[in-house]
């Protein structure tokens, strides 16, 4: 089998979980013997694009990759026009000038991308790379939305990527739902491909050591960036500590902590993968509250370490993440945040119920299974359906 994968950024050192699922996806993809081309820019951040790899052909892991330059965004315009259309005040014109001014936009990528035969996989709808390449795969491309409930996926761009591809590839079920409520796939090709987590190396096994926190403590674990709804889970973490309950906050990512934290609230920054694996073994629960998911390697990677999890349920994904698994609680208010984190404190069989349950769904969830999903779908793609749209 042979595939083609467009993604905005690419390697072991990009920050993002659509790049690294990307990542994960190729390389067992192209464990299992296929030809797998990745086509993608230098940059490893996604405001300005600053070329961080040499351009050019490469091979790791099996995975063939291409690198270009991309030109110089617009960053300040780009988040103008995005609140400009989100408003009401979109058009075919203003919505072509935020895709140029975010990018990344590299002709040479985009000329690749039209030399390419058979399958081309776009990840994700939100950037240019996608954007742009989609007419140029008419027929044979699959989109990986990674689609959540904000803004973008209302833009006239948007659905025009969404009626152009060929198929789609979806990591839960639920994004599936969102996908075919706003657009209608009408019977074209799609899998529910799902994700997996990379297998633990030694350093991550047995006996993990200790962590640098005293006391219980909730764990965060991503990016600190307001989006995330790292501010809400203070303030609900507040809440739970004003009604008698004790475990610390422990936030674990790159990015600046939400201001004012209190002297219960533990910034580390960003941690390594052997400190990660400690705060999740040893923490009483995950703390999941970002609303704008398309699957949670976080909550999945919790699971895998016995760790019971406390997931927003204004998030559909989340929700049906954690009912899947039944690994832990969702809430949708103060109260029932702390309601869930009291109730996994307190009782130690409740605690150990959760964290097998979830260990047991993680545990399913295998690169096998994804890659022969993936097969399924590159296959039926392989005879393209007439244009959608």
């Amino acid at each position: 089998m042979q595939v083609t994968f467009v993604v905005q950024r690419y390697g072991p050192d990009v920050i993002g979980g659509a790049e690294g699922l990307c990542r994960s996806t190729a390389r067992a993809l192209a464990a299992r013997g296929h030809s797998v081309h990745v086509i993608t820019t230098t940059a490893h951040e996604y405001l300005h694009w600053t070329p961080q790899d040499d351009a050019g052909r490469s091979v790791e892991d099996g995975v063939t990759i291409s690198r270009h330059h991309a030109e110089h965004p617009d960053p300040a315009r780009a988040a103008d026009l995005t609140a400009t259309i989100a408003t009401g005040g979109g058009t075919p014109e203003i919505e072509r000038e935020w895709a140029l001014a975010q990018g990344p936009i590299s002709r040479t990528l985009l000329r690749e991308i039209a030399d390419t035969t058979g399958p081309v996989a776009l990840w994700t709808y939100l950037y240019a790379t996608s954007q742009l390449a989609a007419p140029l795969t008419r027929g044979r491309s699959i989109l990986v939305p990674t689609a959540h409930n904000e803004a973008q996926i209302r833009f006239g761009l948007t659905r025009g990527v969404m009626n152009t591809v060929a198929g789609f590839a979806f990591l839960t079920p639920e994004e599936r739902t969102l996908v075919d409520d706003y657009f209608d796939l009408r019977g074209r090709p799609s899998e529910i491909v799902g994700a997996a987590l990379p297998a633990k190396g030694r350093d991550l096994g047995e006996g993990v050591g200790e962590v640098p926190v005293a006391g219980p403590y909730v764990l965060y674990v991503g990016r600190m960036d307001p989006g995330k709804g790292v501010g809400e889970l203070a303030g609900h973490h507040a809440h739970y500590r004003r009604h008698g309950g004790t475990a610390r906050l422990v936030f674990a990512g790159p990015g600046d902590p939400p201001p004012d934290l209190p002297d219960w609230a533990v910034h580390l920054g960003r941690v390594s993968d052997t400190t990660r694996t400690a705060l999740l073994t040893h923490a009483i629960a995950l703390a999941m509250p970002s609303r704008n998911e398309s699957y949670s390697l976080v909550l999945l990677e919790a699971w895998r370490e016995g760790c019971p999890t406390v997931g927003t349920g204004h998030s559909a994904v989340i929700t049906g993440q954690t009912a899947r698994s039944g690994g832990g609680f969702v809430y949708r208010t103060p109260d029932e945040y702390a309601a869930a984190v009291r109730a996994i404190e307190s009782d130690g069989t409740l605690r150990q119920r959760l964290g097998e349950s979830g260990r047991q769904w993680a545990a399913e969830q295998t690169w096998e299974q994804v890659a022969g999903r993936w097969e399924a779908l590159v296959t039926a793609i392989g005879t393209p359906a007439p244009p959608a749209g």
